[in-house]
């Protein structure tokens, strides 16, 4: 719908600052390689694919061990392993399309599985070869993966497909025939009634939407958050943090008692709610990273530091967090987290922070929680200070929705333990978050893509209505002279660069009839100040 003309600054109705990440038709992971399967494209049928049927779960014996599990603050179990060894040599059906090319394709059906993902070994790809997976009805696609997926160990791992019965496809070139390998080693099935699901609604009614307006003043510091997909049925929470270079190498902190993270582990950016309620519907965003290399750990701060195997693309919008190595009590702090994978949430505490122990490791425990609260699954997921920097992340703790005000608190691993607490490289952070040793005890935030909302401060415009159609209203907090615009697609290309006319008090319109469908970047830009929010045109 329209909006009303251009109105007075008394008049125009206020809007938080809202993230929308939905993505339309055909989903897509890992997004350095494109194309569609060959089988797909020559119109090949599915009844001929050799089919693996897995066997069926012993439900009541797992929702009794997960009713234990969830009341500790590790990962959050959402599936079942079953262990496979399927490969092009053993099992499956080649085929030859008479251009030289050749594809294999198995398929593997979970009768009931609410989502499936996949994870390989002895994965090494030839130049050139393409991997799939996809549902058999071949509405969602995940992959290319390519030799770009290639990792030292060997394994690669998909994001999960919202089916029961999907199709692995294999797509060889001539040129390197018999050159690939790969085994199917591990398929999970989903069981905890997903949309994407047990995680998604599934956590406490207590915890807020990371863009309600408690998030509006870490509209950087959520970009940087990730919903981890570990050991391949297990969800947790992690942080893409910056270091002193300010490189863009694609660190990922996280909790040492989530496992080693290795080529099977998947990243999930950007998977939240577009306002403060939760949709009628899980959000479809499939924006994946898959494989990481570790390269720190300790279970004296309970803290792991990994390196994706690549950075994300300008597409996704992220965010380097910054830190401090300061051991120093905050005065209050932030944590932005998947509880019970669910979409990004947001816990707040007005209270400092204390020194402690928790299971041997050295930890802040927070104060009383003021808002919100922490839920298996939020493992790993950053402290922030009263600066906006990480000086933590969460091990473990009893708060929750419901329990006693008494006991509303958690422990986090301290970064400043983490920080320089091993004589060696791979049991600290210093020499990866630090690599020209400059000494630093903190580290501001670092955005790749120079759409930076000033740290300490929320964007200084509002945008009415959004998500909207065709005409907006952009409410400025205060008037400016002169003032410009950028307007950014989904992929950091600007579209739209323009000096608008203030119409009435401090507001103008901007009219994007011409443009698809999408989220954009709105910044605005006066002498050295800019400020960024995002604008969701339907």
């Amino acid at each position: 719908m329209d909006p009303a003309p251009c109105i007075t600054r008394m008049q125009c109705i206020s809007l938080w600052f809202v993230f929308c990440f939905f993505h339309f038709g055909l989903l897509r992971a890992q997004p350095e390689e494109t194309g569609m399967p060959a089988g797909i494209k020559a119109g090949l049928q599915e009844t001929r694919i050799p089919v693996c049927v897995l066997p069926e779960l012993n439900r009541r014996v797992l929702q009794s061990e997960d009713s234990l599990k969830d009341l500790n603050k590790g990962s959050f179990r959402f599936g079942y392993n079953h262990f496979l060894n399927c490969n092009p040599s053993n099992s499956g059906l080649w085929i030859s399309l008479g251009t030289g090319e050749r594809i294999w394709r198995i398929r593997i059906r979970c009768p009931l599985a609410q989502t499936l993902n996949l994870a390989f070994s002895n994965y090494h790809l030839p130049e050139g070869a393409r991997l799939f997976v996809y549902s058999a009805d071949q509405t969602l696609v995940l992959g290319a993966f390519s030799s770009r997926h290639n990792h030292p160990d060997k394994e690669m791992g998909t994001d999960l497909i919202r089916s029961d019965d999907v199709v692995v496809e294999y797509d060889e070139p001539a040129e390197v025939a018999g050159k690939g390998t790969f085994t199917i080693f591990r398929v999970t099935q989903g069981y905890r009634s997903f949309s994407y699901d047990r995680s998604f609604g599934q956590a406490g009614s207590c915890i807020q939407n990371v863009n309600c307006p408690e998030g509006l003043a870490w509209s950087n510091q959520r970009r940087s958050v990730v919903c981890l997909v570990a050991n391949g049925n297990e969800f947790g929470s992690g942080t893409l943090i910056n270091n002193t270079a300010s490189d863009g190498t694609p660190y990922i902190l996280t909790a040492n008692h989530l496992g080693k993270p290795g080529g099977s582990w998947v990243f999930r950016f950007n998977w939240e709610s577009a306002g403060c309620t939760d949709p009628a519907s899980s959000p479809s965003v499939l924006q994946s990273i898959s494989g990481a290399v570790p390269v720190a750990q300790n279970a004296g701060s309970d803290f792991s530091l990994c390196r994706m195997s690549a950075a994300p693309p300008s597409s996704y919008l992220v965010f380097y967090a910054g830190w401090s190595n300061l051991n120093a009590a905050a005065d209050s702090v932030c944590c932005i987290h998947h509880p019970s994978g669910d979409i990004k949430k947001i816990a707040l505490s007005k209270n400092p922070v204390s020194p402690g122990l928790y299971n041997g490791a050295d930890v802040w425990q927070t104060g009383l929680w003021t808002d919100g609260c922490t839920e298996s699954g939020s493992s790993g997921s950053g402290l922030f200070d009263q600066n906006r920097r990480i000086v933590g992340q969460l091990f473990g703790g009893p708060s929750g929705c419901g329990v006693q005000t008494s006991q509303d608190f958690d422990y986090y691993g301290k970064f400043s333990t983490s920080w320089n607490n091993d004589t060696l490289a791979s049991g600290r952070l210093r020499d990866w978050l630090d690599p020209g040793n400059t000494g630093a005890l903190t580290n501001n935030g670092f955005d790749p893509n120079g759409l930076l909302v000033k740290e300490n401060e929320a964007a200084s415009f509002e945008i009415y209505p959004n998500p909207g159609a065709r005409l907006f209203i952009i409410q400025l907090k205060k008037r400016y002279n002169p003032l410009c615009f950028d307007l950014y697609d989904s992929s950091g290309k600007c579209v739209l660069s323009e000096t608008p006319d203030l119409l009435s008090g401090d507001c103008f319109q901007l009219n994007l009839e011409n443009l698809p469908r999408g989220f954009y970047f709105l910044r605005l830009k006066t002498g050295d100040t800019v400020s960024s929010r995002k604008l969701i045109l339907e």
